[in-house]
């Protein structure tokens, strides 16, 4: 609803009524600074929370746990705090190197066959989401069955359903019956203690929602939606990002020779040969990977960032000012300001990563880029997910020649209905994963010189 009626009354701010409140829907960058200075009473919990409520079916009750109460910040502002705290640089590192050692076993499987036609977008889903769970839960990862990870994945596609009380029965229980396979499996997981191996992450969040006094099934439920945070844009990234180099020959011929200088080669002439692709020169050396990504990023994105409105707040775009009143929700849509024609040229609507080069091929506003978020709520994720999608891609790209069955790799259209922060494809794409010459042998990744973060655009 907000890119149609954005793009139609090109409105710097409108109203839209939804089933139980106003929402405000901003487009004008210069409102969206104004929005991002009044965090205060523009806020993100209150949102989580309800997304939270919904998605994991916890009662009522339960829920109040995540409001500030007593003086206590609730469980909502403690877990984005705790997330942020446990995804710094160090612990980036210490992810990198878990989601790497997975990975690349995943990615020789995966790929073993060069005769075996392989679904690009399902088997980067596989990949993506056995290493992610890998890095996060340890060793003793909850999602270690196939009908586990298919459980997670129709509720992705699914649990949006569950945001409105007007939905079919039937699709209600098939969704709620794959919810309840994923959060049994997590509460397994807890009660085996299998977080003492995990991420800081993971252990932080458990530990937070003990302390508010949540059982293992509790925390279990409420980690269901949350694993959305670290599958369901990771995936169809790493798909579009590939996609747009595979469909542009040039721009993988560019890539491939800007690769090189990341990829260590041992006995490159032997049947010995190795190949270790190093993540800290893939972060000094590749400019137009980090650009084919951005693109893929600015065009693919189609959420909007949310607010919730927790007291009446004036906001100004320097010639005019606008009263947001308490109990509605501001929306930033990203997809308007993404297809901005003002904010990113009369080629807009082209797919062309070289404007995010240096120097860029127009300066555009700092707050332009928005799939990240905006600040202060930017995605604390941003780094380590990165490192994901450009570690498969940089190995794929250089590993194989990933040729479509039907000879021309042809981009699908996106699912624009799937309630998705980057909707995945409508249809998948099979390929086969075909070994190049002169870069055959064994491959794998190392982290590197520990300490570098990518230089990502954000708001």
């Amino acid at each position: 609803m907000a890119k149609a009626t954005g793009a139609r009354n090109r409105l710097p701010i409108f109203t839209v009524q939804l089933l139980s409140r106003k929402a405000y829907i901003v487009t004008s960058l210069e409102l969206v600074n104004a929005i991002q200075r009044n965090h205060r009473t523009l806020d993100f919990a209150p949102f989580v929370a309800k997304v939270a409520e919904k998605l994991s079916g916890l009662p009522p009750d339960r829920m109040k746990l995540f409001e500030q109460h007593d003086g206590r910040p609730g469980l909502s502002k403690e877990t984005i705090t705790g997330i942020t705290a446990s995804l710094k640089q160090s612990h980036n590192d210490e992810l990198t190197t878990r989601f790497l050692k997975d990975l690349k076993l995943l990615i020789d499987f995966a790929t073993s066959d060069p005769n075996r036609p392989c679904k690009l977008h399902a088997s980067l889903r596989h990949v993506i989401t056995q290493a992610t769970c890998a890095a996060f839960y340890g060793p003793r990862n909850p999602i270690n069955t196939q009908e586990i990870e298919d459980a997670f994945w129709y509720f992705e596609e699914n649990g949006s359903i569950l945001m409105t009380d007007f939905l079919p029965a039937l699709k209600r229980g098939r969704t709620l019956r794959a919810r309840s396979i994923v959060a049994d499996a997590l509460t397994r997981y807890y009660k085996d203690r299998g977080y003492e191996e995990a991420s800081v992450m993971t252990k932080t969040r458990f530990e937070s929602g003990v302390k508010y006094g949540l059982s293992e099934e509790e925390i279990a439920l409420i980690e269901v939606p949350f694993m959305f945070a670290l599958f369901n844009n990771v995936v169809p990234v790493a798909f579009w990002t590939l996609s747009e180099i595979l469909s542009k020959p040039d721009t993988l011929l560019a890539l491939r020779m800007e690769l090189t200088s990341a990829v260590e080669n041992s006995f490159p002439s032997s049947v010995l040969s190795k190949h270790t692709v190093d993540i800290g020169l893939l972060k000094r050396t590749c400019p137009t990977l980090l650009a084919v990504y951005h693109e893929a990023l600015r065009k693919r994105a189609s959420f909007s960032s949310a607010r919730f409105v927790t007291a009446d707040t004036r906001i100004s775009d320097g010639a005019n000012t606008y009263i947001l009143k308490a109990g509605s929700l501001v929306q930033v849509p990203t997809d308007v300001i993404h297809s901005s024609p003002t904010h990113w040229g009369p080629d807009a609507g082209a797919t062309d990563h070289t404007r995010f080069l240096d120097p860029p091929r127009k300066k555009t506003h700092p707050l332009s880029f928005r799939s990240f978020g905006g600040a202060p709520f930017i995605c604390p994720g941003r780094q380590i997910a990165t490192t994901e999608i450009l570690a498969v891609v940089a190995m794929l790209v250089m590993r194989y020649d990933v040729a479509p069955v039907d000879d021309t790799y042809i981009t699908p259209v996106q699912n624009l209905s799937m309630f998705a922060s980057v909707p995945p494809p409508k249809s998948d794409v099979e390929v086969f994963f075909r070994p190049r010459k002169g870069w055959e042998g064994d491959w794998d990744f190392k982290l590197g010189e520990k300490g570098l973060s990518w230089v990502l655009e954000s708001g």
